[in-house]
């Protein structure tokens, strides 16, 4: 049956574009749908739909987290690919990933997401850069070529692929963890309990005697209830844990599938009804002009084709819920008995499962177990590349790497003018893998020179209160916005005494939504509110207002740029280009040069007075 299938997309607001892709082997014999199927900027607000008369189709859709696909179904309610907004969950610049399925058949293609304010060749600088700094930070800033299509087209597992590699193996699965729940892997631990008999007593069991036996016993030195070791199998090895977390891993695929299966059969219902609702009117037709000789034959034969191809649809359908509903009580019936196991067997006490990563030597030589996890790692495979990971996309928004890419800028010009990293984040002498990729809020960071130190600070709100009270530092007196970006203060090294602030905010948008003439901005609301942070003197305790002596705003080269004597407040505009690796960055070195050199000045000046 020839089925009509089309993919709209609904793109910007409250004026939108519509492009709508008709999928059929006519339109693309290759299955391949192109490289750019559709481009818009991050935050344009995007939606996407999929129609068609085949209610077994359905559509994937890679977004913003890599971990997961959306599953779109036939003339659901629009789905919203993109809120336009700058968000932890927005889309990101990069291509994204669309399967479709139909009758059996699987058309890919991709589309792509333009950034807004930073260039594809900064973009792509920011990667490199981060990326040097600290692996992950970046998180693969751009698409990795896919290959050959068609490779990639006889690799890319199906739902069905994995639906049959979990009921193909399910007398391995069921006859192994039978076997093994009758006859587990244990091993031999000693461990103490109490007891009416006395056989091995050691030191432990005689001061356990002289305390909490007293209490149990009437007779100390012919005690009725004894502490002593012995010898117990133990159910909880790593190879019971492994066995564990495969089978729990098993049923959350089976409930993916059953998910995806019962939307499936929603469809299909809502089809049949629809084509039901159909014949019984072209029925009704036919029966009125049956006898009727006025009627022509012709008219009559139509009428009746028509009836009898409708019913041979709602046929098919018929026969579809049949399968589906077949796979359904295979996949129920497979998931009862592996919960069976893990709930009502001593699986159930197996532990700390999620946290086995490895494989034991012994796991790999009990046939049971390795049959178990050579099951578990193809379906691990299958999943992997049915959920596009084969591709890597980024994860992090574009405003977050801007800002993750300016405080790296701001520490390797902290360094270019003779401050060592001393403290904090990538200075400590741990393991990196800690932070996961990630530059943590409210990360702080030291660095030193002569007699200055300085104290950075990553996103991190401004109390009302000190937190240190010992300790010179800003406060917010009367501010509304409190959480600056960057906060670079300056310290006396022996007095601890403050020698200044500056804070760096960083904004990674067109300079239209950071200064006009026309109006006041959220950006330069912030601003005022940064200046009028106040002073904590922690030896007067007192509070007085200029804690702050200068707001740098940091934003993406552009045209038209600010200029820098835009505005009477103590701030300023400072452009950085990520992809001029030698210039991109000077007019922000020359701003916070420029502020240390007179803290430094002013520490020089106090050290001078002391002595």
């Amino acid at each position: 049956m020839d089925t009509q299938t089309k993919v709209k997309f609904i793109i910007g607001e409250p004026n939108y574009l519509i492009r709508e892709l008709h999928i059929n082997e006519e339109n693309y014999s290759g299955y391949f749908l192109g490289e750019e199927i559709v481009s818009f900027s991050e935050h344009t607000p995007v939606k996407i739909q999929l129609l068609s008369d085949d209610p077994t189709a359905y559509m994937t859709v890679e977004t913003y987290d890599e971990e997961e696909q959306v599953y779109i179904y036939p003339y659901e309610e629009e789905y919203v690919l993109s809120s336009g907004k700058d968000e932890e969950n927005m889309i990101v610049p990069g291509y994204y990933e669309i399967n479709i399925y139909i009758d059996g058949r699987m058309y890919y293609g991709f589309y792509k997401v333009n950034p807004s304010s930073v260039s594809w060749e900064g973009i792509m600088k920011i990667r490199d850069y981060l990326e040097k700094l600290m692996n992950g930070l970046a998180q693969n800033l751009y698409l990795r070529k896919i290959g050959k299509q068609g490779e990639y087209v006889s690799q890319e597992p199906s739902l069905l692929e994995i639906y049959e590699h979990i009921v193909n193996n399910e007398r391995m699965l069921i006859n192994n963890v039978d076997s093994l729940i009758k006859d587990p892997i244990t091993n031999i631990t000693k461990r103490y309990r109490e007891q009416p008999y006395s056989r091995a007593p050691d030191m432990k069991s005689q001061r356990w005697l002289s305390k909490k036996g007293i209490t149990v016993n009437s007779n100390a030195y012919l005690p009725e209830i004894n502490y002593e070791k012995h010898c117990i199998l133990d159910v909880d090895t790593i190879e019971n844990r492994w066995i564990k977390k495969i089978l729990t891993h098993t049923i959350e695929a089976i409930v993916e599938l059953e998910n995806v299966y019962k939307k499936i059969l929603e469809r299909i219902n809502m089809n049949i009804k629809s084509k039901e609702l159909e014949y019984n009117e072209t029925f009704k037709k036919y029966e009125k002009v049956a006898d009727d000789k006025l009627i022509s034959n012709r008219y009559k034969f139509q009428l009746k084709q028509k009836c009898n191809n409708l019913k041979g649809e709602i046929q098919e359908y018929m026969e579809k819920i049949s399968s589906v509903q077949s796979n359904l009580r295979k996949l129920k019936r497979i998931k009862a008995t592996i919960a069976h196991y893990l709930y009502e067997t001593w699986l159930r006490e197996i532990n700390n499962y999620e946290k086995v990563l490895k494989p034991s030597l012994r796991l790999i030589k009990e046939h049971r177990c390795y049959q178990l996890y050579i099951f578990y790692k193809k379906l691990l495979l299958m999943e992997k590349k049915r959920h596009g990971k084969k591709n890597s996309f980024p994860f992090k928004r574009t405003s977050l790497l801007f800002e993750y890419y300016t405080v790296a800028v701001v520490i390797s010009i902290l360094e270019s003018l003779g401050y060592s990293w001393e403290k904090g984040w990538l200075a400590d002498n741990i393991d990196p893998t800690i932070f996961n990729g990630e530059l943590p809020k409210e990360t702080e960071m030291i660095f030193r020179k002569d007699n200055v130190y300085l104290e950075l600070i990553y996103d991190k709100e401004v109390s009302d209160e000190p937190d240190n009270p010992a300790k010179d530092q800003i406060v917010n007196i009367n501010s509304i916005h409190t959480r600056p970006d960057i906060k670079l203060t300056a310290y006396d090294i022996e007095t601890g005494k403050m020698l200044g602030c500056v804070i760096i905010e960083v904004k990674c948008s067109r300079s239209r939504y950071i200064y006009t003439k026309v109006g006041q901005t959220r950006a330069m609301t912030q601003i005022k509110d940064y200046i009028n942070f106040g002073y904590y003197n922690a030896d007067t305790k007192k509070y007085s207002p200029g804690g702050v002596s200068k707001v740098i705003l940091v934003y993406p080269k552009q045209n038209p740029s600010i200029s820098s004597n835009a505005t009477k407040l103590n701030c300023c505009f400072v452009q950085i280009d990520p992809a001029d690796e030698e210039n991109g960055c000077k007019d922000l070195r020359k701003e916070i040069e420029l502020s240390l050199n007179k803290f430094e000045e002013l520490g020089l000046q106090n050290y001078s007075i002391r002595y």
